[in-house]
């Protein structure tokens, strides 16, 4: 491939002279510039390049089109792909670049280019020749063990020019920056910490050399590069002031550049005369060559350091600056370490600011005149400042208004008063003054944030908040913001917290303030809370006419009449304003029998006025009287019933309309008005009476429709008859069920009852627990009386007489609840038969205790006396003899004891309902 590439280069490139046949073998299109482009790309492809420069680029040299080359090349080179040039060719580089006057091109190509390669060739003649300083920078600042001043030195003698070759002075001032930095000029790589000590040093030194013959000046290239661009410079200083401990022991500490740059750049007449500072345009003046924009970039430099306690200034100085910030704060721009775009006039005066406050605790600790810094700062409305010079005088009443003065501070002042009224170190009268401070300053504070400032008031000021209102009384409006958070749930148990009640004064107030700003939220704070006074509360929400406010209180006050009269009265207006809207509504146009309206307005509020009427009536019906529930709503139901029957007897509304199916039948307006507030009351009884049937008895209900309607037709009640109708059915069909259900559930209680009773008890032992006697009969004893508990102990009757539980188990569980205990299981073949003539207790039923105190009640027919009764041997049946006594207990005997055995059928009326419900 390389000979065959070699070859087409010998055929395309063609010597002046030459044949037009021999270059006519190739394609037009195989010129120079494209066979130069075709040779870089496959050469970089194939990762050839020496055979590129060593064999293909002496062609292009030897036809004398090897610019060609070369502009192609250059592309490659600033795309990094080619980073080293063999000399000749680097050489032929710069011809090509210089003689097309194209410097800053050629200086990209070796931005980008190996300095190591570029070591060995005529590249720094060549750059110093062209005054490429660029290059010169970035092949001595890249070289390994290269002296980083020497280029410096070989642009010394443009410095006072620098101000015809911006371009020189530029680079200039990024190399010392970049050097202090530690960085590589331009690839920004780390330069080693072993050299980076000896860097700084040197590069110091060099600019603050203190004479430079010829030039008269002292410090000249320091001069000459502040004079060029100060911000830029004193940027590059930066890293030497935040690192002065690096070069502490050299005889160039950062206090002696300090002063150095203040001898060379401030002007001596400013230092004798600050309040010349600003007087002067920016420009330099006739007696100064550094301008007071360029003096103030200076300021700000040795302010940022002095904060920083890293240098001292003297007073002149000082009160140089102070005076440049406090009162030319336009002149004196803030010193920043990185560019940025240009500021607007108020993010400069903040920063200014921020950079006096920064120096104000070295400022407070030395002997400036504390006060006239004080003066300064307020008049020109540096409240971070004035706000730190009154905490240090510890006046804290100004500290607090100085602060709510700040715009971009104010909304901490809540914090700073708590912090102020939290520190243990401050005196009772300190605190007090404090105290006063804030309550002369509650319209602010309450304008701030109303929230955080009842959460202060009631943290250290509860038992004042009533002075607060009293402060807030001209305005009404911060008054209920105050108080809006006081009567929060969590302002009230802030206060209980603190044992402060809320006055009923302090209610009044608050519900006149909601009527006026906030009557939506009235109702919501009557309806949470209960400590306002009713009748006042009452007359000012009538007042205001604030209708479901004043019902919900007459309501609560249990005026019940008073509260329906009231709505009522509203229903009945509306009902009025709804005829007149349907008379204009109509009056204007014809209006069709079968035309159909939307729902206006007027028809809305006459609905939801019914609707809040028909929820007062059900809210209030299951703790009235019968006779209270029928007159509530049978008062709400004449109020539509009333103005129904009188229309229904108006010829008009009356009037029948007989028309065929294809015809339409125009109505006049007065007819058209009746049969829509016709139709309209109608639906409004349908309503009243179908909320009424599940609150009002039906029989009740029927009468009053049939009396109230009983010469007029029913269609237009059919749906609530029928509804009423239907409803006694389903209501009767649910009776008859739950009977049915009931006795179901009765009969089996009574079942299982009678099977748990008829269980006997196995006695622990066959004697007695509290007197140790044999509980079994002998020759010459009877049977005696005993009784057998659930828990398994078995006493004499006479040892325990009518005693409903255990004595022994009573006394071991004293302190605790006796448990019931569950019965022994049923005896089986091995268990032991209880002696003749004992008589044995009944045990508990296995019901759940909600069950048995609901059917126990039930069961009084059955269980109407409970006896103990001894149990007798087939013997004794056989011989006819008598069983002992039985001894009946109260009918309260607890459910732990036995009864007798002999099974006993539930109630007969029981069950006889039962049969006849399986069997209908």
């Amino acid at each position: 491939m390389q000979e065959l590439l070699t070859a087409m280069l010998n055929r395309g490139l063609v010597l002046p002279g030459t044949k037009p046949m021999q270059a006519s073998l190739l394609p037009a299109i195989f010129t120079p510039a494209a066979l130069a482009q075709l040779c870089i790309n496959f050469c970089l492809e194939i990762g050839c390049v020496d055979f590129l420069f060593q064999s293909l680029y002496p062609l292009f040299l030897t036809n004398k089109v090897h610019y060609s080359f070369l502009m192609h090349l250059i592309p490659f080179i600033l795309e990094s792909k080619i980073n080293n040039l063999p000399p000749k060719i680097l050489d032929n580089l710069f011809e090509f670049c210089i003689s097309q006057s194209r410097k800053q091109l050629l200086e990209q190509c070796i931005y980008h280019l190996n300095p190591a390669s570029l070591q060995d060739s005529k590249v720094l003649s060549l750059c110093r020749e062209q005054k490429l300083v660029g290059c010169l920078f970035y092949l001595y600042g890249n070289l390994p063990n290269s002296d980083y001043t020497t280029p410096l030195r070989d642009v010394e003698d443009l410095l006072p020019l620098l101000r015809e070759h911006k371009h020189i002075g530029a680079l200039v001032l990024k190399y010392i920056s970049s050097c202090l930095l530690g960085l590589c000029f331009q690839t920004n790589t780390p330069i080693p910490p072993a050299k980076l000590y000896d860097l700084r040093v040197e590069v110091t030194r060099y600019l603050f050399i203190p004479l430079l013959p010829p030039d008269p000046r002292e410090f000249p290239r320091l001069y000459y590069l502040a004079k060029f661009d100060t911000a830029t410079l004193l940027k590059a200083l930066v890293p030497t002031y935040n690192l002065h401990t690096v070069i502490a022991g050299t005889p160039l500490s950062c206090q002696r550049m300090a002063e150095i740059l203040i001898n060379v750049i401030v002007d001596k007449n400013m230092i004798a005369t600050p309040s010349l500072f600003g007087s002067v345009s920016a420009t330099a003046s006739s007696r100064h060559d550094f301008t007071v924009e360029q003096q103030g970039h200076l300021f700000a430099f040795l302010a940022r350091y002095f904060s920083k306690d890293i240098i001292t200034l003297p007073p002149a100085i000082l009160s140089l600056i102070l005076h440049g910030y406090l009162c030319s704060p336009h002149v004196l721009k803030p010193f920043q370490v990185t560019p940025s775009s240009s500021v607007s006039a108020a993010d400069l005066r903040l920063q200014n600011e921020q950079i006096l406050t920064e120096m104000l605790p070295k400022l407070l600790k030395s002997s400036y005149d504390v006060h006239k810094l004080l003066l300064l700062a307020e008049g020109v409305e540096f409240f971070s400042v004035a706000e730190r010079i009154y905490m240090h005088l510890q006046n804290f009443p100004k500290v607090i208004s100085t602060r709510l003065k700040n715009p971009q501070e104010k909304t901490a002042a809540f914090e700073l008063i708590q912090k102020l009224y939290e520190n243990s170190a401050l005196t009772e009268r300190q605190k007090l003054d404090i105290k006063a401070s804030v309550m002369q300053n509650l319209p602010a504070l309450l304008q701030i944030d109303s929230n955080r400032l009842s959460q202060l008031v009631i943290e250290f000021f509860a038992a004042d908040y009533q002075q607060v209102l009293l402060q807030l009384a001209d305005q009404p409006q911060l008054q209920h913001s105050f108080l809006e958070q006081i009567m929060s749930q969590e302002g009230k148990k802030m206060l209980e917290k603190n044992g402060i009640r809320i006055a009923p004064e302090t209610h009044v107030l608050y519900l006149t303030l909601l009527c006026q700003y906030s009557s939506d939220s009235v109702l919501g704070y009557l309806s949470s809370c209960d400590d306002y006074p009713l009748d006042e509360c009452i007359k000012i929400v009538q007042k205001h006419k604030l209708m479901d406010a004043e019902l919900f209180l007459l309501e609560r006050t249990g005026d019940l009449s008073a509260a329906l009269t009231r709505m009522i009265q509203t229903i009945g207006s509306q009902i009025e304003g709804l005829k007149l809207f349907y008379r204009q509504l109509h009056s204007t146009s014809s209006v069709q029998v079968d035309q159909v309206f939307p729902v206006h307005t007027e028809e809305k509020q006459l609905t939801s006025s019914l609707n809040r009427a028909i929820t007062l009536c059900q809210r209030n019906t299951n703790r009235l009287q019968d006779s209270e529930v029928e007159s509530l709503w049978f008062t709400l139901l004449d109020t539509v019933i009333i103005p129904l029957r009188s229309l229904k007897h108006n010829k008009w509304a009356a009037k029948k309309i007989t028309a065929s199916s294809s015809e339409s039948v125009t109505l006049t307006a007065h007819e058209a008005s009746n049969r829509s507030m016709l139709k309209a009351l109608t639906y409004l009884t349908n309503l009243i009476l179908t909320n009424m049937m599940g609150n009002v008895k039906l029989t009740l209900l029927l009468q009053k429709i049939v009396r109230d309607h009983g010469k007029d037709e029913f269609g237009d009640l059919k749906l609530v008859i029928l509804g009423v109708l239907e409803t006694y059915a389903y209501e009767t069909e649910i009776l008859k069920t739950a009977q049915s259900l009931l006795l179901k559930d009765v009969y089996y209680a009574t079942d299982s009852l009678l099977r748990h009773q008829q269980r006997p008890l196995t006695p622990k032992s066959p004697n007695c627990a509290m007197c140790g006697r044999s509980l079994l009969a002998t020759q010459n004893q009877q049977v005696p009386d005993t009784v057998v508990f659930g828990c398994g102990h078995a006493v004499h009757f006479s040892c325990n007489p009518f005693s409903e539980s255990c004595h022994l188990c009573a006394q071991s569980v004293k302190t605790k609840k006796e448990k019931p205990l569950h019965p022994a299981p049923r005896p089986t073949s091995n268990s032991t038969i209880p002696a003749p003539g004992v008589t044995v207790s009944a045990p508990a039923a296995q019901a759940s205790k909600w069950q048995m105190e609901t059917y126990l009640n039930r069961l009084s027919r059955i269980s109407t006396s409970r006896c103990l009764t001894g149990i007798t041997t087939p013997d004794d049946d056989d011989t006819g003899k008598a069983t002992p006594k039985p001894v009946f207990l109260p009918k309260t005997t607890a459910p732990k004891m036995i009864y007798r055995t002999t099974p006993l059928d539930p109630p007969m009326y029981i069950r006889s309902l039962l049969e006849n419900e399986q069997n209908p």
